[in-house]
């Protein structure tokens, strides 16, 4: 085995970040629930917004367009859709980079010789998670004492009910 063979594993794992990430399942209100429901309906609209901007851009202008790009974007889209204000940015940044990723790994296939799959438009209801990405700004958790788990806060949505408990 060659020198550089051996480093490069080793150097695609220096570049990876360590992620530590947290899946809740959370038991909203009713209230909570038409709100979610809400949100996710939007989400996915920008969604197809931002998908249907890069096609139209690339193929009209031969621009291909960033995710820094579309982010700064998404305030003038919230002039547009004020609905959009009720959604906090983060969430609405992560739609973006979700169009993002589907790109990359669109042209991640074609350079390696898989069947590309081209990023598709999504219906309502094959679009079914919010990401809430930035501990103190979008969520929160408060701690917890002998009796209850620590409660799950988000932003713009609140205080989540424990599972056992079905405490808030």
């Amino acid at each position: 085995m060659s020198k550089n063979a051996s480093k490069t594993p080793k150097k695609a794992a220096e570049k990876q970040k360590p992620r530590k990430t947290y899946l809740f399942r959370i038991y909203p209100s009713h209230k909570q629930t038409q709100t979610l429901e809400k949100w996710l309906g939007w989400c996915c609209e920008v969604y197809n917004a931002a998908l249907d901007e890069r096609k139209s851009a690339y193929r009209l202008a031969g621009v291909s367009l960033s995710y820094e790009h579309q982010c700064a974007e998404l305030p003038d889209c919230k002039q547009v859709r004020p609905q959009l204000y009720e959604v906090p940015s983060q969430v609405l940044q992560d739609v973006v980079k979700r169009v993002d990723l589907a790109f990359d790994n669109f042209f991640r296939r074609v350079e390696e010789g898989q069947k590309p799959g081209y990023p598709r438009f999504k219906s309502r209801f094959r679009y079914d998670a919010l990401t809430f990405k930035q501990y103190g700004n979008s969520f929160n958790i408060l701690p917890g004492n002998k009796k209850n788990r620590g409660t799950l806060v988000l932003a713009k949505l609140g205080h989540q009910r424990d599972a056992e408990n079905g405490n808030c």
